[in-house]
């Protein structure tokens, strides 16, 4: 059975775009990428625009957590709520032709690898997330208990149903042509593993913009996807690596049989800005 799964970042805002893009949605799923509610987390304002927007389209909505998310409440009240799909911080979603593992990476490098000139600067501000912030949030023993925690979630998800290709989804990219660049901690951290488990694609959000790359590393080949362009801002350095890339308002599909993942990102009216097929068999 072919599934359709829809992929949606830095949407807190709950800008114009957004809107238009859920009100024509045609998925199975989607997965909120983080920096779902901002400034600083949701609130009552927050979920009443989410419950209101969402309320007739009867698809599994799975939340991710992003850097704003952290800023707020504590993100113990985001697990398990009646409005999304979230079970744990690191949770894997299966259907018929890949499995889909949802992470969260301000529990693997808080600070996308900022300098800490900049934390120290900033520290306490929307958005800015300390390893001690991560802690209080989580209500975690200490930072090392929850980034194990983490990598040994991601670990048991990429092993389960070894035959079944994986699409992995996180805030947090690992290389961008955006503002933050390339996060070299993460993608460190990130990169072997994704090897040893064979993962077909990377998907996330963050940087405020649309997209593709391929990153190739020791004979091993990454799609690279930034979903978070339903509310963009200017795009700065484009790299030789970029297959496609745009700051008109957009969000990412993928569609998945026995054969193939075709990956398209559509504007808010479902118009095909660009298409990929990535062949799994």
């Amino acid at each position: 059975m072919v599934k359709t799964i829809s992929f949606m970042g830095d949407t807190g805002t709950f800008c114009k775009n957004y809107i238009k893009a859920v009100q024509k949605l045609m998925s199975d799923g989607v997965v909120l990428l983080g920096d779902n509610f901002y400034p600083i987390g949701l609130n009552t304002v927050h979920l009443n625009n989410f419950n209101r927007l969402w309320c007739n389209k009867y698809i599994n909505k799975y939340l991710i957590l992003g850097n704003h998310e952290y800023s707020g409440i504590p993100v113990q009240l985001y697990l398990k709520k009646p409005y999304w799909i979230m079970p744990d911080y690191c949770y894997m979603i299966e259907y018929d032709h890949c499995d889909i593992v949802c992470i969260d990476t301000m529990q693997l490098e808080p600070n996308w690898g900022l300098p800490e000139y900049h934390i120290a600067q900033y520290v306490n501000g929307p958005g800015v997330v300390t390893k001690d912030l991560v802690v209080r949030s989580t209500g975690a023993k200490n930072f090392s208990h929850i980034f194990y925690y983490q990598l040994k979630n991601i670990v048991k998800c990429l092993n389960k149903n070894k035959h079944k290709p994986k699409i992995v989804c996180g805030h947090y990219h690992l290389e961008s042509p955006g503002y933050y660049s390339t996060n070299h901690k993460l993608k460190n951290l990130l990169m072997p593993i994704f090897k040893k488990f064979n993962v077909k694609a990377y998907v996330c959000g963050h940087e405020h913009l649309s997209e593709h790359r391929t990153i190739v590393e020791n004979n091993y080949k990454l799609e690279h996807f930034i979903a978070g362009g339903l509310e963009t801002r200017p795009l700065l350095n484009p790299s030789c690596k970029t297959k496609f890339c745009t700051i008109q308002s957009a969000y990412l599909t993928c569609t998945t049989n026995e054969k193939k993942m075709i990956f398209k990102f559509l504007s808010p009216d479902r118009h095909i800005l660009y298409s990929f097929t990535l062949k799994i068999n």
